[in-house]
């Protein structure tokens, strides 16, 4: 899954945390602490983590920088711009510039009739939001994909990163990468 994702691409400390769960502050502060490092670069996937995040960063012993990230797109933003060569300060700057870069969608299936603004979601749907706004309201994740994909990718992106967790196959997987291949004019690279 994601551990495992983020492992490979250098994260060697890695607290949950989400819409559903928050890390208490000493939680943050005992992987802080049985960290190996001194420098330590926090990345955080929730708005609801970053307060807690800063406060075991003031408790610790060690120098701690955070990046708040609000979600594993941002996350995976920042990993994508560390240079182990490079200062934890430029680091820093970097990561926090590629956060403040990343766009990102998340699709989710509403769990019930609604209306929000003057849009109707109907139970079942693939929804997604940016921000406060609905951006995606599909009957079919296909089409709640394609319409993702364009809207992130707009005219000059050309590289597109898709998560997904269990509830789809590998096999549905694949099959959505390439309706978005094929949705989308010129050029593109999925990973």
């Amino acid at each position: 899954g994601v551990k495992e994702l983020f492992e490979s691409l250098g994260v060697t400390s890695f607290i949950s945390a989400g819409e559903s769960y928050n890390p208490e502050t000493s939680e943050i502060l005992s992987v802080l602490d049985k960290a190996p490092e001194n420098n330590i670069i926090l990345i955080t996937n929730h708005k609801n983590s970053i307060l807690a995040a800063k406060q075991a960063a003031k408790l610790s012993a060690k120098k701690v920088s955070i990046i708040p990230a609000h979600c594993v797109g941002e996350q995976l933003a920042a990993l994508s711009a560390f240079n182990e060569s490079d200062s934890v300060q430029n680091n820093v700057l970097n990561l926090t510039r590629a956060v403040s870069h990343a766009k990102t969608l998340d699709i989710s299936i509403a769990s019930k009739d609604t209306v929000t603004g003057k849009d109707r979601i109907k139970k079942g749907h693939y929804i997604a939001f940016s921000g406060k706004t609905l951006t995606v309201n599909e009957a079919t994740l296909s089409l709640a994909a394609v319409k993702a994909a364009k809207l992130l990718l707009g005219k000059s992106r050309r590289s597109l990163t898709v998560l997904y967790n269990d509830t789809i196959s590998y096999e549905e997987a694949v099959s959505l990468k390439k309706k978005i291949e094929g949705a989308i004019v010129g050029k593109l690279q999925i990973t």
